[in-house]
């Protein structure tokens, strides 16, 4: 609901802010554990190693990093997700429920690591699923309400390419590092375009 200047309340303002500031965060605090594990493990090599290769490390300590990064992260991203959701109809709200539900099976990337085998596999491909899904449903909106749509387009573009021309060992990090600018350009469109936000609404 919209107040009587047409912007959205307060409490529900200080929402989309957290979640536009968790959308910011995030990513930099998955970076920041990701290279901490690699650097720790001495032996990850980017475009050589499967991301999901540090999870089980030889060092106790990388290996926590990463999985709990992913924790973390996922856990962040969740309510990414749903903030995006309730404040929205439509396309966004799809966007924001499939990406709540990919960034939890983020989460399980770090409960479940890559040694323990199928269910590894399994949520590891769903969070790709479900983000790709999240991503062409907001390219949707964005193009709708004129928010820089060729953003999301080129993300899109750039992971099928790399997915049919890469080995999986350079795609896969190259994807999620797709994944986490996304995360970030999200934010910033929140705080920029939050006002506009009960306009989604009413389409």
């Amino acid at each position: 609901m919209s107040g009587t200047d047409g912007k959205l309340p307060l409490e529900d303002r200080i929402s989309l802010e957290t979640c536009s500031f968790l959308a910011i965060v995030l990513p930099f605090i998955f970076a920041v554990l990701w290279i901490c594990s690699a650097f720790i493990d001495g032996d990850w090599t980017f475009g050589k190693d499967s991301l999901s290769r540090m999870g089980i490390s030889e060092s106790a300590v990388s290996a926590v990093l990463f999985n709990g990064g992913c924790i973390i992260t996922g856990a962040m991203g969740v309510l990414v997700g749903y903030g995006t959701a309730v404040h929205e109809r439509g396309y966004n709200t799809c966007a924001g429920a499939a990406y709540a539900l990919g960034m939890l099976f983020l989460m399980m990337v770090g409960i479940f690591p890559m040694d323990l085998g199928t269910i590894h596999y399994v949520v590891a491909s769903a969070f790709g699923i479900l983000i790709l899904v999240a991503v062409i449903f907001f390219a949707v909106t964005d193009h709708r309400q004129g928010w820089h749509p060729e953003i999301d387009i080129i993300i899109l573009v750039a992971s099928a390419v790399l997915v049919a021309t890469q080995e999986f060992e350079m795609w896969e990090p190259l994807l999620v590092i797709f994944v986490m600018v996304f995360t970030v350009i999200h934010g910033i469109k929140i705080r920029l375009f939050r006002d506009a936000f009960p306009l989604c609404i009413k389409n």
